[in-house]
């Protein structure tokens, strides 16, 4: 098969971000992230679910390290806008003059947020390090079309040649003596030359 006419059957790519999206791989969520899947309502585990797998689709890890900080950082997206939220209403319970309680002070909220954006920044640091130790493929400098087509060749024709040889026997025909260096049956140890 030619080269090119193994790229036409590759899947084409996705036409926009949320195909790219839906499309991506679903993978089981870290350990630390399912610890605040299981804390979060189940009305909005769906939106959670969708930003995951956003971000997978995004940062494309490609192993479970990888995972895991991608997962931190959905986490900290996620932390953030739950932060967001708790400001707004702290806000404008301030604006009204009656603060809502059993919220935290702003002053809590601006080190939460500082936190999660320092927290944010070393996972993020992490994954490029992480990136940076990937194994790096073997060069394809040679590996043009034409090269990959004879190569694709040359291994069908090994594999025709193979199914065409008749199969070894398992035991050998008794009736054909041993080879010279094969030991003789009954012997004890090597034979000594």
């Amino acid at each position: 098969m030619p080269a090119a006419a193994l790229f036409a059957t590759a899947a084409p790519p996705p036409s926009n971000a949320a195909e790219a999206v839906r499309g991506a791989r679903t993978t089981p969520p870290s350990a630390g992230q399912q610890d605040l899947l299981d804390q979060l309502p189940a009305g909005e585990r769906p939106g959670f679910e969708r930003l995951r797998r956003g971000w997978h689709a995004r940062l494309c890890p490609l192993d479970e390290p990888e995972r895991a900080a991608a997962d931190a950082i959905v986490g900290f997206v996620w932390r953030g806008a739950t932060l967001a939220a708790l400001e707004e209403r702290l806000l404008r319970g301030c604006l009204e003059g009656a603060v809502p309680a059993g919220l935290p002070s702003l002053a809590a909220l601006c080190r939460y947020r500082a936190r999660l954006a320092k927290d944010r920044e070393l996972v993020e640091r992490d994954l490029v390090e992480l990136r940076d130790h990937r194994p790096q493929p073997l060069p394809a400098s040679g590996l043009n079309p034409d090269r990959l087509e004879w190569l694709a060749a040359r291994l069908r024709g090994q594999a025709a040649r193979q199914e065409a040889e008749p199969v070894a026997e398992a035991a050998p025909d008794p009736s054909t003596p041993p080879p010279d260096d094969a030991p003789r049956p009954g012997a004890v140890g090597p034979r000594a030359v």
